[in-house]
């Protein structure tokens, strides 16, 4: 048995499926609230039919007893598909359920009287709201001109009832400021793609109010019109609004010295905790994206922030639970998985998950036959995209021990939390976290100890049925660190002997 002099080794003794020892410094648990296809309500009222702002104001009390500190929820914006669109399909920033446009006044979630009263309802009990927001394109345009570049019509001119972010041409590219249509930043795979450094200058976007703007961090600030628009919009998201804390969707695709400008003019003094979606399993591509963002000149005398989703850890923690027959190697596949441990990025830069609404994509449509499901005076049913990809065995007894024990923001996908029935679970693995979650943390293959002979304790298991991971806490041991332990053998006990903090 190896010894520290600081961590004595112990002996592991894991069942199917996980051991917790002891007991998490909370890193603030984030609710997803909502997920692909939100209940839309009645569709057929388009004034005050929508039900989505109204079911998270109801929950927001017991979300915040149950110990969640943030609740994502969906874009709040008008957008191209009218009542039936879960708001990534952006056309009035400005419209979060107040102008009639798409055939509809309210968006899919519902009115901006519900929203307003949904974000209240969260401040009110303690919980902070995170705006998911659409930067990377724009949809359902009002008319076609044809690019700046290249001859062919696009879907670019856009006359939102708002009055706010008229868009031409000169917004979208290929156009005089990028004459291409290159990935990853320049390419429309999602509606028409926004160029924010048109017409690029250094001036400040007015306010909301049409005043001169009083934001800006210093030279060298590059934006043009677009992207000083979209800076105006974000501000007033976060300081009119009232939503505290953004999710960036699609940032794999936004130039990353945008994003660190964005970010940093988006509120003055502290910027607001943001997390980018990169839809991208390479460790080496995503530290890159964060670090060309956390130093970019372009975010001038105040130094972006900003999280990344760990779909490289997603990804293992996926290929182990779904494998229920317990053959995947355990030591090996999370064993330095992740971008914490696989990069240079610490647990402030990283953001976990297991689902989300990306990956979990079956929600409510308009029935194709019938009424399976009536909902006022419309009919909806369930329905399953093809890009349906989710993890579907052991989260409460694996996947959600091991996010609750590592470093990185945890997120709670809200299907398993109200459809799936691991609220209570996750609920007692939130509450560990809470108390001894912190400090630096190492994986199996670096804490020491040995694997042991002799019975019952099955000394064959280095062959991948085993996993630890030890959090070193900040009391030396006194008061918090831990060691969580993973067995994914059904019918056999396994143990390790490692070396623990405390």
């Amino acid at each position: 048995m190896k010894k520290h002099a600081t961590r004595p080794a112990v002996l592991l003794l894991v069942l199917h499926s996980f051991f917790f020892a002891p007991l998490l410094n909370s890193q603030d648990v984030i609710l997803q609230g909502f997920y692909w296809n939100t209940h839309p309500g009645d569709v057929n009222n388009t004034t005050s039919g929508g039900i989505w702002w109204d079911t998270l104001a109801t929950v927001a009390p017991e979300v915040a007893a149950a110990g969640f500190r943030t609740v994502w929820t969906p874009p709040p914006t008008k957008s191209f598909a009218g009542v039936w669109d879960m708001g990534y399909g952006m056309y009035d920033y400005f419209d979060l359920g107040e102008y009639l446009s798409k055939g509809t006044t309210r968006t899919r979630h519902g009115s901006r009287g519900e929203l307003d009263a949904m974000i209240a309802a969260m401040h009110n009990n303690g919980l902070l709201v995170m705006a998911d927001v659409v930067l990377n394109h724009r949809g359902g345009a009002d008319g076609q001109a044809m690019y700046q570049v290249g001859g062919n019509n696009g879907f670019t001119i856009f006359t939102p009832p708002s009055g706010r972010i008229t868009g031409g041409p000169e917004d979208f590219h290929p156009n005089n400021q990028h004459p291409d249509q290159d990935p990853d930043y320049h390419n429309p795979i999602f509606f028409e793609d926004v160029c924010y450094f048109n017409e690029a200058d250094s001036d400040p976007p007015t306010n909301p109010d049409g005043t001169p703007g009083s934001w800006f961090f210093g030279a060298p600030a590059i934006s043009g019109s677009m992207g000083d628009s979209l800076i105006m919009w974000g501000r007033w998201l976060v300081n009119d609004v009232g939503y505290d804390e953004l999710r960036l969707d699609a940032v794999k695709h936004i130039d990353p010295w945008y994003v660190a400008k964005f970010l940093v003019e988006t509120k003055n003094g502290t910027q607001p905790f943001a997390i980018g979606e990169s839809f991208d399993y390479g460790l080496s591509n995503l530290a890159n994206y964060h670090n060309a963002v956390e130093t970019s000149p372009n975010s001038g005398t105040k130094p972006a922030k900003i999280s990344l989703f760990d779909f490289p850890l997603r990804g293992a923690l996926k290929s182990v639970l779904n494998n229920t027959s317990g053959s995947t190697d355990l030591y090996q596949t999370l064993g330095g998985a992740g971008l914490v441990w696989g990069s240079s990025m610490t647990g402030f830069d990283v953001v976990t998950w297991l689902e989300s609404h990306d990956t979990d994509r079956e929600g409510y449509v308009n029935a194709s036959s019938g009424c399976p499901i009536p909902y006022g005076s419309s009919c909806l049913e369930l329905h399953t995209e093809s890009d349906h990809d989710p993890v579907f065995s052991d989260k409460e007894d694996m996947g959600y021990p091991f996010l609750m024990a590592a470093e990185g923001r945890p997120v709670v996908f809200w299907k398993d939390w109200y459809w799936y029935g691991l609220s209570e679970d996750i609920k007692w693995q939130m509450a560990l976290r809470e108390t001894t979650a912190t400090g630096s943390s190492d994986h199996i293959q670096n804490m020491g100890g040995s694997w042991p002979t002799d019975p019952p304790y099955d000394g064959d298991n280095h062959g991948g049925n085993m996993f630890a991971m030890r959090r070193d806490g900040l009391s030396g041991g006194v008061s918090d660190g831990m060691v969580l332990g993973l067995n994914d053998d059904d019918d056999k006990e396994h143990a390790v002997y490692v070396n623990t903090p405390f």
